[in-house]
């Protein structure tokens, strides 16, 4: 028997302007041919039903319960569409802002030791898409547990920026080339809907293995029309 697997277990999709009018077709397959695996089912969504505003924070669909639910599935044979199976998905909508992510860098903790002898030089290094990318200072023989002195870089997150990751990583400055201690990526759409400042400590690692922690705070502050409204003076 092969392996049955979701081919949509964990997806993120980008859904700009031409794409709302689309609906989300999911397959299931099963995994038992080496060059092409069967159809068990699908299953078609429409994206619109999970642009609706539930409430002032929270997007979804008009019946929130349906946000996690069951779905059935359905199979086309040559004497037409059958029943094959339900399949319980959780599915979110995370809306983009354009606006200002300002980002601290506070302090490492037990970072990865890239130097034979004597202490480290870090920095923290910025990058979202291909043109935006920023930097902190470097922190001289900060070593394993560097201050980065609560150091802010800030991104102007565009209509063209909000699809791709930010992609953190800590590096030793050095002659010639800069080693990497580590890093992750983090989605940009969850700071959109945040109503307070993520502020943690995140784990980085380098080729799969943990290479230390970061303390980061991450604040995101959506673009919009400032008005003034003169109403009266006083003591002029």
């Amino acid at each position: 028997m092969g392996k049955i697997f979701l081919l949509f277990f964990l997806l993120n999709f980008c859904v700009t302007y031409p794409e709302i009018i689309n609906t989300l077709s999911l397959l299931i397959k099963k995994d038992s041919n080496r060059f092409a695996d069967d159809l068990l089912g699908e299953v078609t969504l429409s994206v619109l039903d999970f642009m609706e505003m539930e409430d002032d924070q929270h997007y979804g669909v008009l019946n929130s319960n349906r946000s996690v639910d069951w779905w059935p599935l359905t199979y086309a044979t040559k004497n037409g569409i059958v029943p094959a199976g339900e399949i319980r998905l959780q599915i979110d909508f995370l809306p983009a802002t354009e606006g200002v992510l300002v980002i601290t860098a506070y302090e490492g903790r037990n970072l990865k030791n890239m130097e034979l002898i004597g202490k480290q030089d870090p920095y923290c290094k910025f990058t979202i898409g291909k043109k935006l990318k920023k930097r902190t200072r470097t922190v001289k023989k900060g070593g394993t547990n560097p201050f980065f002195n609560e150091e802010e870089v800030e991104f102007w997150i565009g209509k063209n920026d909000w699809g791709s990751p930010l992609v953190f990583s800590c590096l030793d400055e050095d002659v010639g080339s800069d080693d990497l201690i580590g890093g992750r990526r983090f989605s940009l759409l969850p700071f959109f809907t945040q109503t307070e400042p993520l502020h943690d400590w995140f784990e980085i690692s380098n080729k799969g293995k943990p290479t230390g922690e970061v303390q980061l705070r991450f604040e995101f502050f959506p673009a919009g029309r400032l008005k003034i409204t003169c109403h009266a003076g006083r003591n002029l």
